[in-house]
């Protein structure tokens, strides 16, 4: 999980049915918390229960790149934490975060004629 702290390239992560539970989503949520570039996560199938919910949507307050967490098949969260990590997921605070974000990363590129050649 560390390793998706630093990571800038991945954007989709399946770990449907790797039976993480709640300790291996607490590790993952954390590691979330710094990652900037990961847009889809699906964690279905892994026994989550409100331990585990509760870690995302405290990673959800900070991680403003994540746009869907796949939960289907974890029956023991429950439906008051499957609705509070979609309103997160989906809260027009985080879109304008992902805007600005994206708009300083077009900012902080310099067309191929700008780049010194050595």
């Amino acid at each position: 999980a560390d390793a998706l702290k630093v990571n800038t390239t991945l954007m989709e992560l399946g770990l449907g049915g790797c039976n993480l539970g709640d300790g291996g989503i607490e590790a993952l949520a954390q590691a979330l918390k710094e990652n900037i570039s990961l847009s889809v996560l699906s964690v279905l199938e892994n026994d989550i229960t409100a331990i585990g919910a509760a870690a995302l949507i405290a990673m959800l307050e900070v991680n403003t790149a994540l746009t869907k967490i796949n939960l289907n098949d974890n029956e023991h969260i429950e439906h008051l934490q499957k609705r509070a990590i979609q309103t997160h997921l989906s809260s027009p605070t985080r879109a304008a975060a992902r805007a600005a974000a994206a708009a300083l990363a077009l900012a902080d590129t310099k067309p191929a004629h700008e780049i010194p050649r050595e």
